[in-house]
This record gives structure tokens, sequence and C-alpha cells, in this order.
């Protein structure tokens, strides 16, 4: 069965959508931002993803490099596709599932093998002179 996930990730704690192909929720919950909690979390409840997505921000670009190494299929979407994504998402769609579910982050996963590669040493780096 397939399985897709939108992350929603803050300094603290990360927030976890898992959908089944139907797209309904198998599962909702939360790990601590750190790539070792969310692998577990994301072993235990959706181990058969095909797709992981969240949304630029302070963390994405060393989260993505992490749990792509952990062998995750992670996507990264830029926060402007992200919001689209939403605007184009049904209402009774919750934000984390609307993001995992939308057809934009299929156009991203073919588009962009490593959204970071080409990246100024601003984004790449971490931190802005």
């Amino acid at each position: 069965m397939k399985q897709y996930v939108g992350l929603d990730i803050s300094m603290e704690e990360t927030s976890i959508c898992v959908l089944d192909q139907a797209g309904d929720v198998t599962f909702e919950g939360c790990a601590p931002t750190n790539p070792e909690a969310i692998a577990k979390l994301l072993r235990r409840h959706a181990g058969t993803a095909e797709r992981i997505v969240f949304e630029t921000g302070s963390l994405s670009n060393w989260l993505w490099h992490q749990l792509r190494a952990l062998g995750f299929p992670v996507i990264c979407l830029d926060a402007r596709h992200a919001n689209a994504a939403l605007s184009m998402a049904a209402s009774r769609y919750h934000p984390m599932r609307a993001i995992s579910a939308n057809p934009l982050a299929s156009f991203w996963c073919g588009e962009l093998e490593n959204p970071f590669d080409g990246c100024g040493s601003k984004q790449a780096g971490g931190s802005a002179a």
C-alpha cells in the first residue's frame, strides 16, 4: 500500500501526517525535531512511504540531508509552492494532509533530486552573513 507523508517542522517538534493511497489518514502524531526521532516514527507508521514532503524553512536543508541519508524519499517544497498546494486543496483537508497528497509534490519529486544543490552559501551553509 502506498503511503504519503507531510511534515510540519518547527524548532522543537515536528508534526507528521501519513495518508494511504486513498487519501485517508492512517497516522497523525509528533516527534522531536531530530532526524533519528522522526525516522523512528516514520519506520513505524510509514514504512512504505512513496514521498515525504515538507516546506522550506530554517531546518529544511539539514533535515532533508539527514533523512535522505537514512534512506527516506524526502521532497522539500518551496514555501510559495506549498502555499499554492494548500490553496488548491479541498477545505476539508488539514494543511498537512493537503501537502502530503498534493500533485505539486509529485511534480517536485520528478524535477529535483536535491533542491539544495547549487544553492548559495547562505542557504547551503546555514547562516547568512
